[in-house]
């Protein structure tokens, strides 16, 4: 079974970080680069890492197969687990938050991000209704 398939069919979010934890060769835990030893130190993908990859790589190919196939339950239940992972972390999501803008998810600073690249980024404010709403209460103060 191909790890598309296995991350398919998990049934939580802890089946699909089990899925993808996985460790280096141990060549790699006193190499740095090629035929070259350094300090023995032993690598795993970090938590934080597992959901970048789950949030920008397998949940939206496995969203868009569903979608494709007319699999509506596996769309909800992809949009329950993006609602159940931690927002992410980065300078767009941090511009919002100080906007006065709540983000309590993925799902939510997926939904943010989208609107920036597709609103923000083209200066496009007055065509979304969020950036209509920030222009309008900062002419009132």
């Amino acid at each position: 079974s191909s790890l598309f398939q296995a991350l398919s069919e998990a049934d939580n979010l802890k089946s699909m970080h089990d899925l993808i934890q996985t460790k280096p060769d141990e060549y790699w835990s006193d190499h740095y680069v090629f035929n070259t030893f350094a300090k023995v130190v032993h690598k795993n993908i970090t938590n934080d890492f597992r959901n970048h990859l789950l949030i920008n790589a397998f949940l939206p190919l496995i969203f868009v197969f569903a979608k494709t196939y007319g699999q509506d339950h596996k769309i909800d239940w992809i949009l329950k687990i993006f609602g159940e992972m931690k927002k992410e972390n980065n300078k767009i999501i941090r511009q919002w938050e100080t906007s006065g803008m709540s983000v309590h998810s993925a799902l939510d600073s997926q939904a943010l991000l989208f609107l920036y690249s597709d609103y923000c980024s083209y200066k496009h404010c007055l065509s979304c209704r969020i950036g209509h709403q920030i222009m309008k209460q900062s002419q009132l103060k």
